[in-house]
C-alpha cells in the first residue's frame, strides 16, 4: 500500500514496517457458517420483506407506474387547463344530441363529482407560487417512493429475528 506521506517521514516508515510485521490474523472457524446462515435466513424471506431492487421485475414496474401515475395526477392538478365556459358549452351541446342523451346523463353525475374535486384541487394548487407548488409535487413524490424503503426498514425492525 503507498502511502500518501513523504518518503522521509520517519514516523510513517516506522508505522509501516510495524504494521508489516504484524502476523495476518485468520477469522474463527464459526464464521463462515454464521455467514453462510444469514445469507440463507435473507435468501428465504418473502420478495416484499427484501430491498426494493430485490423485488421480482413486474413488482418493481407496478410500483414505479403507481408512482409515476401519482406525480402524473398531481402535475394534472397543477397545470391549468382549458377555459371552464367552453368545457361547459361543449357538455351542453353534448346534451342537446339525442343519441348520446342518455349516456352523457348517466355519466354526468360522476363526471361532474371529479370534476368538481379537480377543480378544487387546481383552485388549491394554483394559489400557491410555481415554485412552491413544484416543491410539493417533488415532496409527495419523494415520500411516495421512500414508503418502498421505510416499510420494508420497519417490517425488518418489527419481525422477529430467525
Amino acid at each position: 500500500m503507498k502511502s500518501n506521506r513523504e518518503p522521509n517521514d520517519p514516523l510513517a516508515r516506522w508505522t509501516d514496517q510495524t504494521l508489516r510485521q504484524l502476523p495476518g490474523r485468520r477469522a474463527p472457524g464459526t464464521l463462515l457458517p454464521q455467514v453462510m446462515a444469514a445469507i440463507a435466513r435473507q435468501r428465504a424471506l418473502p420478495w416484499y420483506q427484501q430491498p426494493w431492487f430485490r423485488w421480482p421485475r413486474h413488482f418493481q414496474m407496478l410500483a414505479f407506474a403507481l408512482s409515476l401515475g401519482l406525480v402524473a395526477g398531481l402535475a394534472w392538478l397543477v397545470i391549468p387547463h382549458g377555459d371552464i365556459a367552453t368545457l361547459a358549452a361543449a357538455k351542453q351541446a353534448a346534451l342537446q344530441s339525442e343519441m348520446i342523451k342518455p349516456v352523457v346523463s348517466t355519466v354526468s353525475t360522476t363526471s361532474d363529482f371529479l370534476g368538481t374535486l379537480g377543480h378544487a384541487g387546481r383552485l388549491l394548487v394554483g394559489t400557491l407560487p410555481n415554485w412552491t407548488a413544484a416543491a410539493l409535487l417533488g415532496g409527495l413524490a419523494f415520500l411516495w417512493c421512500s414508503t418502498l424503503g421505510l416499510g420494508t426498514a420497519a417490517w425488518r425492525l418489527a419481525s422477529p429475528q430467525r
